[in-house]
């Protein structure tokens, strides 16, 4: 995964993951060659939003207090992991509220037990890939 995301990264002026650090965070600054400087982790003890790949849990970026800290456009590429989930509505909020150039949604778990359809809440087929 990281080698695909260093080549789309790479294209992207902001990039936010959803969901898959600490260990995304550590893998993207092997394959990107970045600093630390340019990473920021945006949780419940880090608020490091400014910086050009963004890395946050669902929970966090979910609340709309959070939300209102960023533009509908802030991101250019959004990267969503476990995005089975995306029935939820924590996923929803986010997915719903950015306006990226493109989103990912990774999941190995395509199929929900409760039997809903992601694709039925994410966005059309040219802005979003699972």
């Amino acid at each position: 995964m990281a080698k695909y995301c260093a080549h789309a990264v790479a294209k992207a002026s902001r990039w936010l993951d959803i969901g898959s650090f600490p260990e995304a965070k550590s893998n993207f600054t092997k394959a990107l060659r970045c600093t630390d400087d340019e990473l920021g982790l945006f949780s419940g003890t880090s608020k490091k939003h400014d910086r050009k790949y963004v890395f946050a849990t669902v929970q966090t970026m979910s609340r709309p207090e959070i939300l209102a800290q960023f533009s509908k456009d802030d991101f250019d590429y959004i990267l969503i992991d476990e995005v089975h989930h995306a029935a939820a509505d924590s996923y929803k909020r986010i997915i719903d509220y950015f306006t990226p150039d493109f989103m990912l949604g990774m999941t190995a778990t395509p199929e929900r037990t409760d039997g809903a359809n992601i694709c039925d809440v994410l966005p059309p087929p040219d802005r979003f890939a699972v």
